[in-house]
């Protein structure tokens, strides 16, 4: 997880959501100086995505964001340099999935990993199941 020999310092939902939100404006400058920190190459911001799925979830139910909107954000802070995103290949897609609605992040995160690696889905969510493109079981 070492980005370019910098040390990761994994990034809390605290963090995104102050930096997202400005909320309140204090914590908000402080979290906009660790991602600059990150910017200028002093450390790398290590994301996982279960950081993601809680930003994602409290954007949305807590601030009342909408889904495209807080997927938008999302994806736009882990573009910033500095920041390194863990399953990337799985998450991108499903933050984009999620902001389109009907599946939550983590459904969706489940469905895309399912669909790279071949394998099939266990669920009883029958909107999961008609939206995942995988053999399902039951």
């Amino acid at each position: 997880m070492e980005g370019r020999g910098l040390k990761p310092y994994y990034l809390d939902t605290s963090l995104m959501l102050r930096l997202l939100t400005g909320d309140p404006p204090e914590l908000a400058a402080q979290a906009l100086e660790v991602f600059r920190g990150a910017e200028e190459g002093r450390y790398t911001l290590a994301v996982h995505p279960l950081a993601v799925a809680e930003a994602f979830y409290t954007l949305v139910s807590f601030y009342g964001v909408g889904r495209a909107k807080a997927a938008g954000a999302l994806l736009d802070l882990l573009d910033r340099e500095g920041v390194l995103l863990e399953d990337e290949e799985d998450l991108r897609p499903a933050l984009e999935e999620a902001g389109k609605g009907g599946l939550s992040l983590v459904d969706a995160f489940l469905a895309q990993r399912a669909r790279r690696q071949g394998a099939g889905l266990a669920t009883l969510d029958r909107k999961l199941g008609r939206r995942a493109g995988v053999e399902l079981l039951p």
